[in-house]
C-alpha cells in the first residue's frame, strides 16, 4: 500500500499563486506530482483557473514602459507573450509607439463630409487587412494614372509616410499602380466597422453604413466615394447627350444607394439591380443620372474630375 505524499506550505503557496494562470499541467510539471493529485489539492482549495493569460500589474508596467520604442519581437521575448498578446493589450491600454510616419488617427472617428466621402472610397477600392499577430493596417492602391487621389488623401489625413509605386504582372501584362498603406491602423479600422460597416474582406460581404450615423448628406458623400471608387459613366449609344452611370458592389449596398438617391429623384427607383457573376450592378440613365449627380457634385467633395466632366455639358 503507498501513502500519499503530503503537501508542504511551499506546495500550497505555489498553487495557489500558479494554478489560476497556468492550469493543472502546469503545476503538476513544477511540484513533481499527478495531475489527478493537483486536480484533487485545487478542488479541496477551492482553486479555479481564470480563463485567458491575466495580465498582471508587473507586466502592464513593463508594457507602459518599454512599448513605445522597444521592438515588438524583444518585448515579446520579455514577458513571454506572442506579438498579437503585446498589441492588443498594447490598444486596450492605450498605448502608443513612437513612430517617424504619423496619420491622424481620429480622421474617421470625426464624421463629417470629407471623412465620410473617403470612407466611401475605402469601401469601395481600399483594403483592410489583420496580420495573425494582430497588426492591423488599411491601405488604398489605385492604378498609376490616379495618383491624384493618392495625394489628396494623403493630405487629408496627415500621413507623413511615402507613396509607394508597384508593378504587378498578370497574364503577360504589367500594370502600374500607386498607394499608401497605413500602419498601426487599430483606431482607424475600430471606427471604419461601427460607422461605415467597412470589414476585412468586405469584396463580397458589404453591408450599409450606420445609419444611426451616417445620413443626409453624410451618407451623399459616402456614395461620391464609392462612386469614384468603383462607379462608372459612358454615352448612352442610342443619344450621344444622353449618359449611364453606374455602380457595382453587394446587392444590400446598391439598395441603400438606391434608396439615398430615389430621396433625390423618385424615378431613381425604377432602375434594377442586375447581377454579374459574383457581384451586382445600378445603373441610371438620361434626365434622371444628370439630376442626382449634379446633386452629389454640389457637394464638393469630388476628387476624380474625369468622372464628374461629362455633367459640364449641362450646367
Amino acid at each position: 500500500m503507498t501513502t500519499k505524499k503530503r503537501w508542504t506550505k511551499e506546495e500550497i503557496e505555489f498553487l495557489k499563486e500558479n494554478y489560476p494562470k497556468y492550469g493543472n499541467r502546469h503545476c503538476a510539471k513544477k511540484l513533481n506530482r499527478t495531475i489527478s493529485s493537483i486536480n484533487l489539492k485545487s478542488f479541496e482549495l477551492k482553486l479555479k483557473k481564470i480563463r485567458g493569460n491575466i495580465w498582471t500589474k508587473k507586466e502592464d508596467s513593463i508594457l507602459k514602459k518599454e512599448y513605445p520604442k522597444q521592438d515588438i519581437k524583444k518585448l515579446s521575448i520579455l514577458l513571454n507573450r506572442s506579438i498579437k498578446a503585446i498589441y492588443l493589450r498594447a490598444h486596450f491600454l492605450k498605448l502608443k509607439r513612437d513612430y517617424k510616419i504619423q496619420h491622424n488617427e481620429n480622421f474617421f472617428n470625426n464624421i463629417n463630409l470629407k471623412s465620410a466621402f473617403w470612407a466611401g472610397w475605402l469601401a469601395g477600392d481600399g483594403y483592410l487587412r489583420v496580420s495573425k499577430e494582430g497588426y492591423k493596417t488599411v491601405s488604398l492602391f489605385l492604378k498609376k494614372d490616379d495618383v491624384i487621389i493618392i495625394k489628396k488623401i494623403k493630405k487629408d489625413i496627415e500621413f507623413t509616410g511615402n507613396i509607394f509605386e508597384r508593378t504587378i504582372t498578370k497574364k503577360n501584362k504589367t500594370y502600374f499602380s500607386s498607394g499608401i498603406s497605413i500602419g498601426h491602423a487599430y483606431q482607424w479600422q475600430k471606427d471604419l466597422i461601427k460607422y461605415y460597416n467597412i470589414t476585412p474582406r468586405k469584396s463580397l460581404t458589404l453591408q450599409p453604413p450606420n445609419s444611426k450615423y451616417i445620413y443626409g448628406d453624410l451618407a451623399l458623400a459616402y456614395i461620391c466615394g464609392i462612386y469614384e471608387a468603383d462607379g462608372n459613366v459612358f454615352n448612352n449609344i442610342k443619344s450621344k447627350k444622353s449618359y449611364v452611370t453606374s455602380f457595382v458592389g453587394t446587392k444590400e449596398v446598391l439598395l441603400w444607394i438606391r434608396n439615398k438617391l430615389s430621396k433625390i429623384n423618385p424615378k431613381c427607383k425604377n432602375f434594377k439591380i442586375s447581377k454579374l457573376k459574383n457581384i451586382y450592378r445600378y445603373r441610371i440613365c438620361g434626365k434622371n443620372a444628370i439630376q442626382v449627380f449634379k446633386k452629389l457634385k454640389s457637394l464638393n467633395v469630388y476628387s476624380l474630375n474625369r468622372k464628374w466632366d461629362w455633367l459640364k455639358e449641362f450646367e
